[in-house]
């Protein structure tokens, strides 16, 4: 018998937990902007879920520009830059250079820039004194007078009282 309630059925789902959603931002992109925006995701599962989408082709989500961005260390090599396929067109269209003759470029005047004289803070005899001062030798103490030995005080006898001792006889 055939199942009449095949609308209501549900579809049967691969073993294992269900595919995490990735989000992906409807700009250019690099690898680390994605990472912050899905961090309910590894990078691992990131990397691999734009591998598989680079082999769909035509077909893919995503979409590797020419362009490459600096990474913020300078080191390393150039970051990749994506872009959804559906946003593609969009980038064409603004992005298109306009044609510049070279022959009716002129160069640019020069503007005139006001200069304002501004008066020192220190004026040149304290800046001399201050340069003098630095330059000038260390003062060397230099004692004339003969050092005169002082007596030591002198010390009360302390008065000492013997303390009779106990001797038992066994």
């Amino acid at each position: 018998m055939k199942n009449k309630n095949s609308k209501n059925t549900v579809e049967t789902r691969s073993v294992g937990r269900p595919r995490k959603e990735i989000t992906y931002p409807n700009r250019k992109f690099t690898f680390a902007e994605l990472k912050l925006d899905n961090a309910h995701v590894t990078p691992l599962v990131l990397r691999q879920r734009i591998a598989e989408d680079s082999l769909l082709g035509k077909k893919s989500v995503l979409v590797k520009l020419d362009e490459k961005r600096d990474n913020g260390s300078g080191k390393g090599r150039k970051l990749e830059v994506y872009v959804k396929r559906e946003r593609l067109a969009n980038l064409k269209t603004v992005h298109v250079a306009k044609t510049v003759h070279v022959a009716n470029i002129t160069t640019p005047k020069a503007k005139k820039v006001k200069v304002v004289k501004s008066t020192p803070v220190e004026t040149t005899a304290d800046y001399e004194a201050q340069k003098a001062a630095l330059l000038a030798p260390d003062p060397v103490v230099v004692v004339n007078e003969p050092v005169a030995a002082t007596p030591a005080p002198e010390v009360a006898p302390i008065a000492v009282t013997p303390v009779a001792s106990e001797t038992t006889v066994a």
